[in-house]
């Protein structure tokens, strides 16, 4: 059992064969654990908790972990429960609950090819907290990217928290949680992992840094992923550093000219879309090179960038090359229109 204020020895066993985060290991979630097992061992749980973050903060994992902590054989069989801290992941509850096959754990998320999470999805489950439980008495639903429910998806939802059935558990998974109603955020306890300790998480990079990166570039893979552990981890392990100099420097000789929009694409095409457009907008909010310290020209450079990423946003059937492809083309003109003016 963790105490608070312990400082538990990170395992990396987890992250390499895929199994489930471990809380207690994850600095960024030891507060927060700590507090529902608190709650759970005074048994006074609250029913409804905003859960800011998202699968970059490892907050599916979170949520999976404290329903085999609920529902753990090994601990029901065992003096300690309540009071442990840690399920034992390895009995049947916890490995259904690991396989999301679990009678009282559910999964609402976005379904493949939709752009909001509908009411009928939300009121299919939600149905399910006014049924006995199987297992140990909670019931727990878990809703990912809750922010995409639509209004009255929210209304549902709201019910629940109006009237929660008993050992009901409702976890609202966002990385935008003011997108939710206002009365759905006073109902819940928030649980945030985005207010994130730099140098807490650059010691648990460290424990996997098996190319002995110096801490400053640990920090550089923080901000790459927007300050997302879970993400700095992945870039780490695909040394993504090297990989995104390789870009940016290019990125760079396509700007001014030196090389084609063509050779550019091609350099990149290895690298997810998705990230390629993080890196150039970082690059330009942190004006890195002196090509864009020009005021006019970083100001045209960020106005094209973010009506281009309201394209990515406003629709799932934009091609991201097509829409990089005509970013380096304005850019390059409107390069050349400055550079003349």
């Amino acid at each position: 059992m963790i105490e608070q204020g312990e400082q538990p020895q990170i395992s990396t066993d987890n992250v390499v064969t895929g199994e489930l985060m471990k809380p207690w290991q994850l600095p960024w979630q030891r507060m927060p654990w700590q507090l529902l097992c608190r709650s759970f061992k005074q048994q006074n749980l609250a029913h409804a908790f905003v859960v800011e973050g998202g699968e970059g903060h490892a907050t599916t994992d979170f949520v999976t972990v404290f329903t085999q902590l609920l529902h753990c054989q090994q601990l029901t069989s065992e003096s300690e429960y309540p009071h442990s801290q840690q399920p034992c992941q390895r009995c049947h509850c916890c490995r259904q609950i690991a396989g999301s096959v679990y009678p009282d754990f559910k999964i609402v998320e976005l379904l493949e090819g939709k752009k909001q999470i509908s009411v009928d999805q939300v009121r299919e489950l939600t149905n399910f907290f006014q049924q006995s439980a199987h297992g140990q008495g909670f019931r727990v639903l878990l809703i990912k990217d809750a922010e995409l429910m639509t209004h009255a998806a929210m209304n549902a939802i709201l019910k629940t928290l109006e009237e929660p059935g008993n050992n009901s558990l409702l976890f609202l998974q966002t990385n935008h949680p003011l997108s939710l109603t206002a009365t759905i955020r006073s109902r819940c306890l928030k649980l945030s992992f985005i207010q994130v300790n730099d140098d807490e998480v650059i010691s648990w990079l460290n424990s996997f840094n098996d190319n002995h990166l110096a801490t400053d570039q640990l920090r550089q893979l923080l901000l790459m992923s927007d300050n997302h552990p879970i993400k700095a981890l992945s870039l780490l392990q695909t040394n993504a550093l090297e990989t995104r100099s390789e870009i940016i420097d290019k990125f760079y000789a396509c700007l001014s000219s030196e090389c084609t929009i063509d050779q550019f694409l091609s350099t990149s095409k290895e690298a997810d879309i998705n990230q390629l457009w993080a890196w150039i907008g970082q690059e330009i909010m942190n004006k890195g090179n002196t090509a864009i310290r020009n005021s006019n020209f970083r100001i045209s450079l960020s106005t094209l960038y973010f009506s281009l990423q309201k394209q990515l946003f406003a629709s799932n059937h934009v091609d991201k090359w097509t829409l990089l492809r005509e970013f380096l083309i304005k850019s390059i003109a409107n390069s050349a229109i400055l550079s003349h003016s």
